[in-house]
């Protein structure tokens, strides 16, 4: 084993895990994904390794990304990585000193929904810019929220908003592109497809 040598930096294992906590704190990534790196992906179908590919080559161009607003599209069945593959690319840009939030769709919803209370120090307005203002915005579990007109409106306004500032977003769902356009509205799935890149997970669940 190599030794340290006078001037380099060795972190703790605890100092490593309480950073980690602070940046999942200030994301909005969950725990189990705040160390999510592309060495941890496992790629051994076509398929995977050329979510891999994406998903990696998004995350070193993400310079340009960030300047005409270009996202991703993840698509596929429960445990399949798409979770995963966009904490990667969040853990990554972050480390370079981007701005990331990830929330799933119910959760933004459900936010922006609650500032319409009596008593909220937060406006609709000042809610709805903290998921359109990242420099990105994971948005995961599209389709779980009620999808109601209301929500469907919401959910919009914050992708509308992303795309009309030219933000990268990247969205996940459990749905094919048909049932999102029900469950969400096809205003949603024009701006998605618009202007994002679609990756599709077709192979089994890796928690089977």
């Amino acid at each position: 084993m190599g030794r340290s040598l006078p001037g380099d930096r060795v972190e703790c294992p605890k100092c490593k895990s309480d950073r980690d906590r602070v940046a999942a704190h200030a994301t909005g990534i969950p725990a189990r994904f705040i160390a999510s790196g592309f060495d941890g992906y496992e790629a051994e179908t076509h398929g995977q390794v050329a979510a891999l590919k994406t998903a990696k080559g998004y995350a070193a161009r993400f310079g340009e990304a960030r300047a005409d607003g270009t996202g991703l599209v993840f698509l596929g069945g429960v445990g399949t990585g798409k979770t995963h593959l966009a904490c990667a690319i969040a853990n990554t840009i972050r480390e370079r000193g981007n701005s990331v939030l990830y929330s799933t769709a119910r959760h933004a919803v459900g936010a922006i929904k609650d500032s319409w209370r009596q008593g909220s120090p937060y406006s609709e307005h000042e809610t709805a810019r903290r998921f359109v203002s990242p420099d990105l915005l994971v948005l995961d579990e599209i389709g779980v929220q009620f999808g109601t007109d209301t929500e469907r409106l919401l959910l919009f306004d914050i992708i509308d908003g992303r795309y009309r500032e030219m933000r990268p977003t990247i969205v996940i769902s459990n749905l094919g592109l048909t049932e999102m356009e029900q469950v969400v509205g096809l205003r949603v799935v024009d701006r998605l497809r618009e202007n994002g890149q679609l990756v599709q997970f077709l192979w089994p669940s890796h928690r089977r």
